[in-house]
């Protein structure tokens, strides 16, 4: 399939026949209605603008319609009319540098004379494997220019390579150092969110070196919900004693004053029992000091007291309770 087109951008107009493959669209390629448009066709490794004004499977007939073509364009403009009967060339007519006096004969002589007609066609040709020539020498300098530029890209490529090198050996020292970094950060982390960890960071030591420790929120809790240092004394201590550790016991283990034939029960844990006792003082103010007075080591003794008493009375009550039971 070929068209007939005409070059919009050329002046004096120009007419060739190109395959249809030449359109620049390949959505045009398959239409029907190419007739009377303007389409892009590919010439000479370039996109130019052409007017269909016929499409046939014929070639040779297309190319007999734009001589006709020319020969009218000529006639129109007065000019000299040069045909190219080669295939794909642009059918052209170029205007004439006669004086204006000369025309009607210059025009009648070519017309009339063969001869001089086929001399003008003989410098076209000419002219045109100067054009060539010329364009072959262009690409010889393209191709020249494209060499130095693989070359030189070979090159930056090696130095890039060498680079590289260079980086990537740095890259991987401090892919080590981050390593080793990440793995100090990660034992340090589990360290510091392991429930053993937390809990020794929240908790409370009841009395120094004992080992017994409760977390902080619930020693606040305790003593809020307490009216009372005896009532904190025994919420404590019913915190840190089971049922089983009161059971059967007492709070000191000493013998009755009151009862002869009494037999005294073993004491609870002395370590746990003296750090409830000595929490609850230190709670409520009673703390020793170097410059602790007379007078306040009686008030202290007071509160141990009544402390006693209380966790004295309530053991009693416990054991009462699992002997009903």
């Amino acid at each position: 399939m070929f068209l007939l087109v005409r070059w919009i951008n050329d002046r004096p107009k120009t007419w060739t026949v190109v395959p249809i493959n030449s359109v620049a669209d390949g959505k045009l390629r398959k239409s029907r209605k190419l007739v009377r448009t303007t389409v892009g066709i590919t010439w000479k490794r370039s996109i130019q603008e052409a007017l269909v004004l016929e499409a046939g499977s014929d070639r040779s007939d297309l190319e007999a319609k734009a001589d006709v073509l020319a020969e009218r364009e000529l006639a129109q403009i007065e000019t000299s009319l040069v045909l190219d009967t080669r295939t794909g060339r642009k059918r052209t007519c170029a205007s004439s540098n006669q004086p204006s006096s000369s025309k009607d004969s210059s025009k009648a002589n070519n017309l009339t004379n063969p001869s001089k007609r086929l001399s003008r066609a003989a410098e076209i040709d000419c002219i045109l494997e100067h054009l060539d020539s010329s364009n072959n020498s262009d690409d010889e300098i393209e191709d020249q220019t494209l060499q130095l530029q693989v070359a030189q890209n070979e090159q930056n490529e090696e130095q890039i390579a060498a680079s590289s090198n260079d980086d990537l050996e740095a890259l991987q020292k401090k892919f080590k150092i981050l390593r080793k970094k990440y793995k100090d950060l990660k034992k340090d982390h589990k360290l510091c969110s392991s429930d053993a960890s937390w809990f020794d960071f929240e908790a409370v030591e009841l009395l120094n070196g004992s080992g017994i420790k409760l977390h902080r929120s619930e020693v606040s809790a305790l003593q809020t919900m307490s009216a009372s240092m005896t009532i904190f004394a025994r919420n404590l201590f019913r915190r840190v004693f089971s049922s089983e550790d009161i059971s059967g016991h007492s709070l000191t283990g000493r013998r009755s004053t009151s009862l002869q034939n009494h037999v005294p029960l073993p004491s609870v844990d002395p370590l746990k029992r003296d750090a409830v006792i000595e929490f609850c003082l230190k709670t409520y103010g009673y703390e020793i000091s170097a410059s602790s007075s007379k007078k306040f080591l009686r008030k202290r003794k007071s509160a141990k007291t009544s402390i006693i008493k209380s966790l004295s009375d309530y053991i009693r009550e416990e054991n009462s309770k699992l002997k009903a039971f």
